[in-house]
């Protein structure tokens, strides 16, 4: 056990006083106030949000939404913009009378759906 969790101040003195041994309890002090850590990627993205680049990745691997749909191919974009008329057209139809807003809350899943980086350019 590490003599500076203890309540003698003349151990914490010896043990700050020695350079190993004080970096040692700082850490472990550290460690046990700290949160746990997370996994993977995203967890350094967390933990440094200056990585842009990784959020990036992130960014371009999720499905199709409005914040990314700058990452995606000219014709995927074109077949978006198609896809939000098609929308409105719908929204103006008499059969969705009094519907409007719950097609227009659920259109962008739809979208996400219908889009995909591997869609062939036609």
């Amino acid at each position: 056990a590490c003599p500076c969790t203890t309540s003698s101040s003349s151990r914490q003195r010896a043990c700050a006083s020695s350079s190993w041994a004080g970096r040692t309890c700082k850490r472990v002090r550290a460690a046990a106030t700290t949160r746990p850590r997370r996994s993977g990627s995203r967890a350094l993205l967390a933990r440094n949000p200056a990585h842009e680049g990784v959020s990036l990745v992130f960014a371009a691997a999720t499905p199709w939404s409005r914040e990314n749909h700058a990452l995606f191919p000219a014709h995927v974009r074109a077949r978006a913009a198609e896809l939000l008329r098609l929308g409105q057209l719908l929204v103006r139809e008499a059969r969705f009378a009094g519907e409007e807003v719950a097609l227009l809350d659920v259109w962008p899943l739809v979208m996400a759906h219908a889009l995909s980086r591997s869609m062939s350019p036609s």
